[in-house]
């Protein structure tokens, strides 16, 4: 094969059976409520902590996107990865694992994944002939395009829950 990988020993990602990924922050979104009948959070310094509920409101928000994305048979992962493709052609893969902090027998799978169904290709570097530079292919910009649709939809919900503040008042 030209990517040198045989495709009986490719890794790849493992598909996760498809569930409601909001679920468990969702849960402890409703325990914040007051007045709520499981609201043991409601009552606890918790409620009131920055930090907690900011890892809620993530929690809450990748759990929509990932539940969208599923849709299209994507987890939120892959899509990071196809995301930094498109925004860095050429780009190395040790590169996009370095840039989302992925470790390297993670970051396989999940390029084995991607050039599996099409979406990625990998070419051999010309100025490093050891590894791959990483393109979408023209499924893969189509795939993408429909997920940025998703992942603007959701940011944009999030950003009326916490407006006014924005992501430069945390710098």
């Amino acid at each position: 094969m030209a990517t040198g990988v045989k495709k009986a020993a490719a890794k790849t990602a493992p598909r996760r059976a498809k569930a409601n990924r909001s679920e468990g922050f969702g849960d402890l979104a409703r325990q914040v409520r007051p007045g709520e009948r499981d609201g043991t959070l409601a009552h606890s310094e918790l409620s009131h902590s920055i930090g907690f509920l900011l890892r809620l409101a993530s929690g809450v928000s990748q759990g929509r996107i990932g539940s969208k994305l599923d849709a299209l048979d994507l987890r939120l992962s892959l899509y990071s990865v196809m995301l930094i493709i498109r925004e860095n052609p050429g780009l190395k893969q040790q590169e996009v694992g370095r840039t989302l902090s992925i470790q390297q027998p993670n970051l396989v799978a999940l390029i084995n994944d991607l050039a599996g169904r099409g979406l990625v290709r990998r070419e051999v570097n010309a100025g490093d002939r050891r590894s791959y530079s990483l393109a979408l292919t023209p499924a893969g910009e189509k795939l993408l395009a429909q997920a940025d649709k998703m992942h603007v939809e959701n940011e944009q919900k999030l950003a009326a829950l916490i407006a006014p503040m924005k992501v430069e008042d945390f710098e």
